[in-house]
């Protein structure tokens, strides 16, 4: 289970400094992670709380403070295929065997 009182309003507002609307129609565009990025795989990296706060994936405090919970035991897998997307409606839980499956371009083809 995520603590989600370990985020701020305040940190909320500066994790949005770090997103840009990437190019699409009819508001289904990837949100662009413009911040820290892991160097191996590419995702975001965005710390709450200050120095010494909680370091957490980019996409996975989006999808928290979009819905409020982060299914328990599950991946958030990305539909746009795009690793520095944020957008929340972008991201599916899905259970690590599955994102895995998903992972080696076995999705049939992505709706975004």
């Amino acid at each position: 289970m995520i603590d989600i009182r370990r985020y701020t309003l305040a940190d909320v507002h500066r994790f949005l400094k770090y997103v840009r609307l990437g190019p699409g129609t009819n508001g289904d565009a990837c949100w662009l992670w413009t911040g820290c990025r892991e160097r191996r795989k590419g995702y975001g990296r965005f710390q709450t709380g200050g120095r010494g706060g909680p370091v957490w994936m980019a996409h996975r405090f989006a999808y928290l403070v979009a819905t409020g919970r982060l299914p328990a035991g599950k991946d958030l897998h990305h539909h746009c295929r795009n690793r520095a997307c944020v957008n929340p409606q972008h991201l599916v839980p899905v259970t690590p065997k599955y994102h895995g499956h998903l992972s080696n371009g076995d999705e049939k083809e992505s709706p975004y």
